[in-house]
C-alpha cells in the first residue's frame, strides 16, 4: 500500500508545471460584517439565488450560535426549500412556513425572505476522538449548514445547492455587534487576529482566537502554506484559502471543510508545529487541493496523499533541522510499513 503512495506521488511531483489558476481576490466578501451589495438581474450569468448568512453567539447559552440565512431570488426560481437541519432549531422565519417533513418552503410572495435557526456547535470526531466543533462560552469555531434547493422553472427540476451547476451565490458575515471571521464554511465567534499572505496564485489567511498561544510564529506558519503551496503542483488551487488555529479544548490535529466556488476553510490545533514532519497545517492545505473522486477501495488515499506531501514538503522547508529527512524515512519505515519499498 505504501509502495503506491510514493510511486504516485513520485510522479505528481516529477517535472509537471501543472496549470496555475488566477482569480481576483474579493477582500470584502469575508470582511468581518461585510455584505457586498448587488441585486439579483435577469441575465443568464447572474445567480438564481443569493443566500447571505450571518452569525451571531447566543448570550448565556453555551454550545449553540444563531445564523440567520436571507434570500433573494430570480424570477425563474418558483420554489426555495431550506432544511431544518438535525443540529439546528428554526427559531424565527419570514416568507418562509414548516412543513411536515420538517422542511421550510418560500411563500414565494417575500421579496426577502428569511429563516433563523439556533445552531448546536458541540461535535466530537468520529474518527480520531475530542472535539471536532466548538462552542465554549467564550468563542466559537463551527461549520453550520447551510445547505438548501430551488426550483428552475425554465427547466422545471429541483436544484440542489451543494450541486456543481447550481447558479447560487453564498455569503457569510458576522453580525455587526459580534467580533468574529466567518469564511465559506467555518465561522469562528470573538476576538481575533488575522494575517495574511500572497502565495502561488493564492491568498492565504491565518485567523488566530485572542485565547490561542499558537506553537509556532504566525508569520512561521504562514511561510510554511505559502512554500506548500508552491511546491504542490498538482490539484486544485482555490483562489483564498483561510486557516483558523483552534485552541483547546479542541481534539488535536485539524479539519478541512468543504469549500464554496474556489474558496476553502481549514482548522489545525493552535499547539501544532509547524516545522517538523508531520506537518499538520500542510496536511489540512494538501486537503485543499484534493479535487479528485475516490472509489471504495481507493479512499485510503486521501488521508495517505495529504500524509505523505505534509512530511515531504516539510523536509523541503527552510530552515531545515539536523536528521529531519532520516526521521521522516523512519517513519515511513516503521513496523506498519516494515515490508514497504521507499523509492
Amino acid at each position: 500500500m505504501l509502495v503506491l503512495v510514493l510511486a504516485v506521488a513520485s510522479v505528481l511531483t516529477g517535472p509537471v508545471g501543472g496549470v496555475r489558476a488566477s482569480a481576483e481576490f474579493d477582500d470584502g466578501r469575508w470582511a468581518v460584517g461585510s455584505e457586498r451589495p448587488g441585486s439579483v438581474t435577469g441575465n443568464e450569468t447572474a445567480p438564481a439565488v443569493v443566500q447571505n448568512v450571518t452569525y451571531r453567539r447566543v448570550p448565556n447559552a453555551s454550545g449553540t450560535i444563531l445564523a440567520t440565512q436571507r434570500y433573494r431570488v430570480r424570477g425563474n426560481v418558483s420554489a426555495l426549500v431550506v432544511y431544518n437541519y438535525t443540529r439546528g432549531r428554526v427559531v424565527n422565519a419570514s416568507g418562509f412556513a414548516a412543513r411536515p417533513n420538517g422542511r421550510w418552503a418560500w411563500d414565494g410572495n417575500t421579496t426577502d425572505p428569511s429563516v433563523s435557526l439556533r445552531v448546536t456547535v458541540n461535535r466530537s470526531s468520529r474518527r480520531f476522538g475530542g472535539l471536532r466543533w466548538v462552542d465554549t462560552g467564550d468563542w466559537a469555531l463551527a461549520n453550520p449548514r447551510t445547505d438548501f434547493a430551488y426550483r428552475d422553472a425554465a427547466l422545471d427540476r429541483w436544484v440542489y445547492s451543494w450541486q456543481a451547476n447550481a447558479r447560487i451565490d453564498r455569503r457569510t458575515r458576522v453580525g455587526a455587534d459580534h467580533r468574529g471571521f466567518a469564511g465559506p464554511s467555518i465561522v469562528y465567534l470573538g476576538g481575533f487576529e488575522a494575517s495574511t499572505t500572497n502565495a502561488t496564485a493564492q491568498r492565504i489567511r491565518l485567523v488566530r482566537p485572542t485565547t490561542a498561544d499558537l506553537a509556532d510564529d504566525p508569520e512561521r506558519v504562514l511561510r510554511v502554506l505559502s512554500v506548500a503551496s508552491d511546491q504542490l503542483r498538482v490539484g486544485a488551487r482555490d483562489s483564498v484559502v483561510n486557516a483558523f488555529a483552534g485552541p483547546r479544548p479542541l481534539r488535536h490535529g485539524g479539519t478541512t471543510a468543504l469549500g464554496d466556488g474556489d474558496r476553502q476553510d481549514f482548522w489545525v490545533s493552535a499547539g501544532s508545529d509547524a516545522a517538523a514532519p508531520p506537518n499538520t497545517w500542510i496536511h489540512e492545505y494538501v486537503h485543499t487541493r484534493q479535487s479528485f473522486v475516490l472509489g471504495d477501495e481507493m479512499a485510503w488515499f486521501r488521508e495517505a496523499s495529504a500524509s505523505y506531501y505534509a512530511a515531504v514538503v516539510s523536509v523541503r522547508t527552510p530552515p531545515n533541522r539536523p536528521g529531519e529527512f532520516e526521521r521522516l524515512r523512519g517513519t515511513l519505515g516503521d513496523e506498519r510499513g516494515a515490508n514497504a519499498t521507499l523509492t
